[in-house]
């Protein structure tokens, strides 16, 4: 976008310096309906008459039936008139497609091109259609919309600059290479044995160190042939919340450094497999003697996933007492260890991998609900309150009856006759009194669904909007365009050069835990870091906005920056980086730190003679939710990119032009002080206003 067209077409240069006037229908001041009108005019075509705004007939309905689809790309409608919706579907605004594929338009401000439609639909209007300017009967309808040019959307444009640029995130401040001691640091994972410590929420696939919270103490001294004295329990919960699955097989466990099948801790004589037997079916007496299968005094590993529901998994007390009181964990992952010989666990590590985070689901519409319109609940005995839904993470139910009268949700005006207790969260409803045996009981509501996911966008989404352990804020507060669109980002496949050749994946995924211990925004800005993204409020939402060069979306001349204010600093390379080292928790050899290194070897040998150190000027930098070593490898290689590559930086001060930009926008600069620049491209780091009201924005060269 620019005051000065990059076309360099004589009409619009003519145009460009009109100034907005409501009704204005002439040079000296016009709306958006008089732009077209004298761009039209100035190309030789006979434009309708179309009245002021007070004077126009509304006729939306057949203004709309005229409107042709907007096409992909809008060099293929030069000539043309293009009309805006706003957020209830009025059509709002009208420009008119520039020979070259852009908009100029009039709006609160002054008269503009847009480079493209992006920074109109931040101000929230979207394009309806287009009309072709030599349509005449068309375009006199179309422009005679009484909606056109209503003050409402030059307010809406005017007050967007208040809320759409405070920075939640900005370019992120990835921490240094440091000793961080705790249960995800990259010190040794060493078994917790506290009950003292939280529970870790899983946000991926992560190893983690089980923090044996309920054990039994073994007795060293006994022989390993008196079997009941030796056998013991131990309870290692590995997370709260449910996870898509304990290691890429099953017998991905660690105990003291050994896996879990080999045949130091039990070799059988009659069953196929060595070592732990995992999630074996037994009764409660073969659990007391450890008998599989025939086999005795074999140890056992159960697994639980911690999936919702109304009981706990099992109860391990009853299943599998020996000598300790131990009842299941529900809503958390962890596994049951039955062991046999003490003199194998004079220490008792475990280690595994837990995967998944079960996200909702969501389009650029918003969260995904579905609906269940009737679903029978069973067991209905005379006795039972409690049912299970066939879905948790309910949002409403819709009617609920019992024998066929309607039940009401309880609260706290409504405690007694045919009311029940809905847990949303979980998925079961409770009733007062309970129906009577063989009672149809049935349901209709709805729920958010959910999958398993390792995107990054579906992770900060979750942790931004979880009300248990996220931020809780409402879904109604998230730009969810902006989520979907860097959640295809995220997944789209590409190739990286490590040093063991290439690599295809997807650009970025997330391997994460989510320790209690730490605020919420650490967590966020560690999966931004990881995802190379900012996260802002733009509009009053929060706003997905992942770091990455595309085409500019705004031009700065002299003609729109403010005289004297235009600053471009030539950066000081002594101290930039040109050796990245990424520290990671490597999943190839069980999450313990792995580190990649990217070298610019070229600048390297150019600074020799003046940085010492062999010209080597060397930075560490952590990433905590970072597992795959190839993703490791991309994000040092990218960072190298921009520390070597990264020479202006600057600041400059704009009016209310460009008031619908946002930190992280590509832009270009056009300026006499830089004569070598010819539509420099450059990043936006931050937008403020100054005591005047205008726009400070400061930049970045694109590496």
């Amino acid at each position: 976008m620019s005051a000065l067209c990059p076309i360099f077409d004589p009409i619009v240069d003519a145009l460009l310096p009109v100034p907005w006037l409501k009704g204005g229908r002439d040079y000296s001041g016009t709306d958006c309906v008089g732009l077209v009108l004298l761009y039209g005019r100035a190309r030789g075509l006979a434009m309708p008459d179309v009245d002021t705004p007070e004077r126009r007939s509304p006729a939306p309905a057949e203004a709309a039936a005229l409107l042709r689809p907007v096409p992909a790309s809008l060099r293929d409608c030069p000539e043309h008139a293009i009309l805006f919706r706003d957020k209830s579907g009025r059509l709002m605004h009208v420009g008119v497609v520039t020979p070259g594929g852009k908009v100029l338009h009039c709006c609160y401000g002054g008269t503009r091109v847009e480079v493209s439609l992006k920074l109109l639909a931040r101000v929230g209007l979207r394009a309806a259609g287009v009309v072709p300017l030599s349509n005449f009967a068309a375009l006199s309808v179309v422009l005679a919309t009484a909606t056109l040019g209503e003050i409402g959307t030059i307010i809406l444009i005017v007050i967007a600059v208040i809320s759409l640029a405070a920075s939640v995130f900005l370019r992120p401040s990835l921490p240094k290479q440091g000793s961080t001691r705790g249960r995800y640091g990259f010190d040794a994972l060493v078994t917790q044995n506290t009950p003292e410590v939280p529970l870790a929420d899983v946000l991926g696939q992560v190893m983690l160190a089980g923090n044996s919270v309920y054990q039994t103490l073994m007795d060293k001294a006994q022989s390993v042939t008196d079997p009941k004295l030796q056998k013991a329990c131990k309870i290692v919960v590995f997370c709260a919340g449910p996870i898509d699955g304990f290691g890429l097989g099953e017998y991905e466990l660690r105990i003291n450094g050994l896996s879990a099948d080999n045949n130091y801790f039990f070799a059988p004589v009659t069953t196929p497999g060595d070592g732990f037997a995992i999630n074996p079916a037994q009764t409660k007496a073969e659990a007391v003697t450890g008998t599989i299968s025939g086999e005795s005094n074999r140890p056992s590993i159960t697994l639980y996933d911690a999936a919702p529901a109304i009981t706990v998994p099992v109860d391990v007390r009853a299943q599998y007492f020996r000598e300790f009181p131990v009842w299941g964990l529900n809503g958390c992952a962890y596994a049951v260890f039955r062991l046999v010989d003490s003199q194998k666990y004079s220490s008792f590590n475990v280690i595994t991998r837990i995967k998944g985070r079960y996200c909702r689901t969501y389009t650029e519409d918003g969260l995904d609900v579905t609906t269940v319109t009737s679903e029978s609940l069973t067991g209905a005995d005379g006795s039972k309150v409690r049912f299970k839904l066939a879905h948790h993470d309910v949002v409403a139910v819709s009617s609920l009856t019992v024998a066929g009268v309607s039940q009401t949700e309880m609260s706290a005006s409504n405690q007694t006759g045919a009311v029940y207790a809905l847990n949303r969260t979980k998925g079961y409803v409770e009733f007062v009194t309970a129906p009577a045996s063989g009672a149809t009981v049935t349901i209709s509501y709805t729920y958010y669904p959910r999958a398993w996911t390792a995107n990054p966008a579906d992770h900060i989404a979750y942790l931004l909007t979880e009300t248990m352990r996220g931020k809780g804020f409402d879904g109604s507060r998230l730009d969810w365009p902006s989520f979907a669109d860097a959640r295809s980002y995220f997944a789209e496949s590409v190739e990286t050069l490590t040093d063991t050749g290439p690599i295809t994946s997807a650009r970025y995924t997330t391997n994460y835990a989510l320790d209690a211990r730490k605020p919420i925004q650490d967590h966020v800005k560690a999966l931004l870091d990881s995802s190379r993204s900012l996260l802002l409020i733009s509009d009053g939402l929060l706003k997905l906005k992942p770091v990455r060069t595309t085409a500019s979306v705004f031009s700065f001349t002299t003609a729109n920056i403010v005289a004297d204010t235009f600053e471009a600093t030539l950066m000081d390379r002594s101290d930039r980086a040109n050796r990245v080292r990424v520290m990671f928790h490597d999943a190839d050899i069980f999450n313990s730190e792995g580190e990649v290194v990217a070298d610019d070897v070229a600048d390297q040998a150019d600074r020799v003679d003046r940085a010492g150190n062999d010209g080597v000027v060397d930075e560490a930098l952590k990433f905590p939710a970072v597992t795959d070593r190839a993703m490791a490898t991309r994000l040092a290689q990218d960072l190298l990119a921009e520390s070597v590559g990264l020479d202006w930086t600057g600041q400059l001060t704009t009016t209310l032009i460009g008031l619908a930009l946002e930190p992280g926008d590509i832009v270009d600069i056009t300026h006499p002080s830089q004569p070598t620049w010819s539509a420099k491209l450059v990043r936006i780091d931050d937008l403020s206003t100054d005591a005047d009201g205008r726009m400070v924005v400061r930049w970045s060269e694109v590496a």
